[in-house]
């Protein structure tokens, strides 16, 4: 175009357009493999197996964990590791998450566990018998009396935030017990953080923003049947889901769901943490019970940026051949 500043010589243009080409690839495949959230579902429908779905509501038929009698409650999943709450056995259990294989008895304290929680290299857990929740590390060691300020048999949800604080529920009193724990110490009870519009809460959840979700189990109130929010300072916030019957665990996606065990219905529900739209028959399933959900980030291909790297090869190819 007769500026000399964006002339290039042809002997040069040739050189570079299989490099020009590389680096057009090399930025385009960045771009293709964009990362998205997917989220597989662990639920334990009231004692002899954990069922394994994916965000799709689809099972999981790769993944066979069992146990006899009464058999499994709650479940937390840590990595690669599935933890689960034997109750029969009265053991605390650990598990190939991918394939549901038997990895090792982790804790036998003499009591039927009912819910487990993992924070880092430390595992929570609570008991039929034991009016206290226990800590312990996650192979076991150190097992002890972690808390029992706000407790009340029987003990049975407990969850963990991302910051390491760790909620029961108290069943009978109806109310959420919330423990500041920092560095791996207990330094502050708050045994009524949550006690409004509950009914004999069974489970719960916290979000990355420390949401707190509950699920109400039963009682003579209006909250039975239901699952209630609450921000992070343990106000009231909305009540999302009503008509459950008998439902017990709930776990959260990361991606703005949460699913529900509605137990005496035979399904999992899935609904919006903000709004609590749905579908209550989300996976239908025999009496489930806990439900524990893990996001991983999986690269996927973007159709867009797949028809620039096709684009690019095509325009350089025709570049080259101009050039030649």
């Amino acid at each position: 175009n007769g500026n000399p500043s964006t002339y290039i010589p042809m002997k040069t243009a040739r050189e570079k357009s299989p490099s020009l080409l590389l680096a057009s690839l090399a930025l385009l495949l960045a771009l293709w493999m964009t990362s998205s959230l997917q989220a597989q579902i662990y639920i334990s429908n009231l004692g002899t197996t954990v069922v394994k779905y994916g965000l799709n509501g689809s099972l999981d038929t790769g993944f066979t964990m069992s146990v006899g009698g009464a058999g499994f409650y709650g479940l937390a999943v840590d990595g690669n590791d599935l933890y689960a709450a034997n109750f029969s056995g009265q053991k605390v259990q650990k598990y190939d998450a991918t394939s549901g294989a038997f990895s090792a008895n982790v804790l036998s304290p003499g009591a039927s566990p009912f819910d487990v929680a993992v924070y880092g290299s430390t595992l929570y857990s609570t008991y039929n018998s034991f009016v206290q929740l226990d800590k312990s590390t996650t192979s076991g060691t150190g097992f002890a009396v972690f808390a029992t300020a706000g407790l009340a048999n029987p003990v049975y949800g407990t969850t963990v935030d991302s910051a390491g604080n760790v909620y029961v529920v108290n069943y009978t009193n109806s109310k959420v017990v919330k423990y500041t724990v920092v560095g791996g110490v207990l330094t502050a009870t708050d045994t009524n953080f949550i006690s409004t519009n509950l009914s004999n809460p069974f489970d719960l959840t916290v979000d990355a923003s420390g949401n707190v979700y509950v699920v109400n189990y039963a009682g003579a109130t209006a909250n039975a049947g239901t699952v209630t929010k609450y921000d992070s300072t343990g106000a009231y916030v909305s009540t999302l889901v009503t008509g459950l019957t008998a439902p017990h665990g709930i776990g959260l996606d990361g991606l703005g769901n949460f699913y529900v065990a509605d137990t005496g219905h035979n399904q999992v529900g899935k609904y919006d943490t903000v709004t609590g739209a749905g579908t209550s028959n989300f996976i239908s399933i025999a009496s489930p019970f806990y439900i524990t959900t893990v996001v991983s980030t999986v690269p996927e291909p973007s159709s867009i940026a797949l028809l620039c790297i096709g684009g690019a090869a095509f325009a350089a190819w025709r570049m080259r051949r101009k050039l030649a």
